[in-house]
């Protein structure tokens, strides 16, 4: 079973980025995408993603807001998050990280933008995948 992605972005065109990425590294992973962090929690709920990209503006509540709650949540404590906006700086950067975020990036606008943070995070994300599989 291929590792799992979960995107948790309310602008539905990052997917079609997601996907063009994924095809332009050649790696097999699945994906899912959710528009909201009730979306998200009811999602979590029943699935472990291997790695979750979070967008930091999502409707209703903040990506940080969002973090912290996964962080809450039973088996996800550690799964790899990168938190991306339009408009990182230093006091956003550290919030995330201190809430546990692998990384927070500036929001990727092109599928190779997106692919280069694919490839330097996939042992990252290789390693999430082992994990799933032997739990």
């Amino acid at each position: 079973m291929p590792a799992h992605i979960l995107l948790i972005d309310h602008d539905k065109t990052e997917s079609v980025l997601l996907k063009a990425a994924l095809a332009e590294t050649g790696l097999d992973f699945g994906y899912t995408q959710v528009t909201s962090f009730a979306n998200a929690v009811q999602y979590l709920n029943g699935n472990k993603p291997a790695f979750i990209f979070l967008d930091f503006s999502l409707p209703k509540t903040s990506g940080l807001k969002c973090l912290a709650d996964i962080r809450q949540m039973e088996g996800l404590e550690t799964v790899p998050v990168i938190v991306y906006t339009r408009y990182v700086n230093n006091e956003t950067f550290r919030k995330a990280k201190a809430l546990g975020a692998l990384d927070c990036i500036l929001k990727p606008t092109t599928s190779a933008e997106l692919a280069a943070v694919l490839v330097k995070y996939l042992p990252v994300i290789k390693e999430a995948a082992v994990v799933l599989t032997t739990e």
